[in-house]
């Protein structure tokens, strides 16, 4: 079982479309403005995770909502769970701002709800999923999308593509065009 496990992430791995890494990696880069993030479950395990190594290793000013616990709370109790992000983001986001959302279905109704709503705000937005990206890869300007109906495995890999971003913001790449693996 522990051979079939890894040899899923390995596979997966390979199948990953390299391009998307490297543009969501120059997008965040290249942002002047705040970064937000957020998920449900281990997705929000590796935002959390992804906003601490943003804030420490790359010297970006990373909030990740899902951190904001008495926040998600009052939402969820008074207005719904589906707002619990979008009304945290109606009182934060600014021009220049980039909203992440991960959702390994990609139909994670206060994920979607909350990049729409920072679309129609004006802001630079980027998923993460699996599976067939969902709702979520129509909305957002760039994606991380892991090709597989396997949510373990998805919440394994978007984890080491946040770090493998990491790894590229520490280097000075010519331009993703030129990165072709």
């Amino acid at each position: 079982m522990i051979n079939v496990y890894f040899d899923s992430i390995k596979n997966t791995l390979d199948k990953m479309d390299k391009q998307q890494i490297y543009l969501v990696t120059y997008f965040i880069r290249n942002c002047f403005g705040n970064i937000y993030i957020f998920g449900n479950g281990g997705s929000a395990a590796t935002a959390s995770h992804f906003a601490q190594d943003l804030n420490k290793m790359a010297d970006k000013r990373c909030i990740c909502l899902n951190d904001n616990i008495p926040s998600i709370l009052a939402y969820g109790n008074d207005v719904g769970f589906e707002s619990i992000f979008k009304l945290q983001l109606s009182k934060l986001i600014q021009d220049g701002d980039i909203v992440i959302g991960i959702s390994c279905s990609g139909n994670s109704r206060n994920v979607t709800d909350a990049i729409a709503y920072a679309k129609e705000r004006g802001c630079n937005t980027i998923g993460f999923m699996g599976f067939d990206g969902g709702i979520l890869k129509s909305l957002v300007d760039y994606f991380i999308h892991v090709p597989l109906d396997d949510m373990q495995v998805c919440e394994d890999i978007h984890l080491i593509i946040t770090h493998t971003i990491l790894k590229l913001l520490k280097f000075d790449l010519p331009t993703w065009k030129d990165n072709k693996k």
